[in-house]
């Protein structure tokens, strides 16, 4: 039985990146044998939790041709990272949600869909009503000790992100909450979406709205954070594709370390 739901958005309109040929979260990673971001995401999904339920976010249209690639390296043997990544392609589990109007901030798009989710569980439309939820970026490249905490469930809630998270600097990696801290973290979530600014342009940076409306609902406590500063990273500007070459290095190191090996161009 299912009962951790994972939610990668990936509705981004990139509009800081104008010049990327595909959506940023298919941007392959050079040394993890060339697979798309997000498909290195969604293995390390399955490898946690081989029977969460995924759902993946974005807006209308983008679904199939985000997944529509060819790896660079021939599929090696069983077991190794490249083969668990194919065999995503036909996951029946792995599921799309194609929001029509997706907002103009993650934080809009996130918030349509939970409305979505809340509807069809309670018209009983869908036999799932999950006990842990984590909500992940797709244009995010995660290690796993980030990964495996949004992954715990022995804290009601955790918000992960750089140590140093304010308005204007560093990042939030993602949000997870059991059900028995669902009311208050949507509470969070509808306040601040009701601060979101009006403008018609996209509103980088939104996401951690949600944290800061925590802080100020549950002063003086302190909000459930944890901060993560290794080789995480998301890609968001120019700037940030300049370290994406060392950063997927880091990554395929990281995974030998969890037995989840790369094959080089040889197919070694």
């Amino acid at each position: 039985m299912q009962k951790r739901h994972v939610i990668v958005l990936a509705q981004g309109q990139q509009n800081r990146l104008p010049e990327l040929p595909c959506p940023k979260q298919m941007m392959a990673l050079p040394l993890c044998a060339g697979v798309p971001i997000i498909a290195r995401t969604l293995m390390m999904v399955r490898e946690l939790d081989p029977i969460a339920r995924i759902t993946v976010v974005c807006k209308r249209g983008m679904y199939e041709p985000m997944f529509h690639w060819r790896p660079r390296a021939a599929a090696p043997d069983d077991g190794n990272a490249l083969d668990k990544v194919l065999q995503l392609a036909g996951d029946i589990e792995l599921e799309q949600h194609e929001l029509p109007d997706p907002g103009n901030s993650s934080l809009k798009g996130l918030g349509r869909y939970l409305d979505h989710r809340h509807d069809v569980i309670h018209q009983d439309a869908l036999d799932f009503d999950p006990a842990q939820t984590v909500v992940l970026l797709g244009d995010c490249v995660y290690s796993w000790r980030c990964m495996g905490l949004l992954f715990s469930d022995a804290i009601p809630y955790n918000f992960v992100g750089t140590s140093n998270l304010s308005e204007s600097d560093g990042e939030l990696w993602g949000i997870t909450w059991r059900k028995d801290a669902h009311d208050p973290l949507i509470q969070w979530l509808k306040k601040a979406l009701r601060k979101h600014p009006p403008f018609a342009a996209y509103q980088c940076g939104q996401l951690r709205q949600w944290l800061f409306t925590a802080r100020a609902e549950l002063d003086p406590q302190p909000v459930l954070y944890t901060s993560v500063d290794d080789y995480t990273k998301d890609f968001d500007v120019p700037a940030d594709l300049e370290v994406l070459y060392q950063t997927s290095g880091r990554a395929g190191l990281d995974d030998a370390l969890h037995f989840i090996r790369w094959p080089t161009d040889e197919g070694q």
